[in-house]
């Protein structure tokens, strides 16, 4: 927690939610790779600010993150460590061409964006998933980063 408490006070955020954790598995026996997108372009994902993905082996090849817009410079943090980038950039993770990669991926937002994600809740589709208020608070309290942050 201490280098995304780094990373946001790098971009003045401060990120108090977490929306949807996942750790994601890009297997080069399937051609594992993800295309370009935006983590933030749909209604149910608006609020959404910073994007963390966190490598968690190092044994495979290919894989990188690459960001098309700014060329194309393969990112890849090493295990443990982690790509802190805006939900707004146009991203891929190039296919595994060897071996499995693993990566633990979460976005952060701040309290106004949890504003918009609930209003955002009258927008979504029948069965889609509503946001709960409060359900997503980092931390205890909001606007408490740590006492690193």
């Amino acid at each position: 927690m201490f280098a995304i408490a780094r990373s946001m006070r790098f971009f003045q955020f401060k990120a108090t939610r977490l929306d949807r954790y996942i750790v994601s598995c890009y297997d080069s026996a399937v051609g594992g790779h993800f295309h370009r997108h935006r983590d933030n372009d749909n209604v149910g994902a608006q609020h959404r600010r910073f994007a963390v993905t966190i490598n968690l082996n190092q044994d495979y090849e290919g894989g990188d993150l690459v960001f098309p817009e700014f060329g194309r410079r393969p990112h890849r943090a090493p295990m443990g460590g982690a790509v802190v980038f805006s939900c707004g950039a146009l991203h891929q993770v190039m296919p595994v061409t060897k071996g499995r990669r693993f990566a633990f991926l979460a976005f952060l937002y701040g309290e106004a964006d949890a504003a918009l994600r609930e209003a955002n809740n009258a927008k979504r589709h029948g069965n889609a998933a509503h946001y709960v208020p409060g359900s997503d608070l980092l931390f205890s309290e909001p606007g408490v980063v740590s006492a690193e942050g």
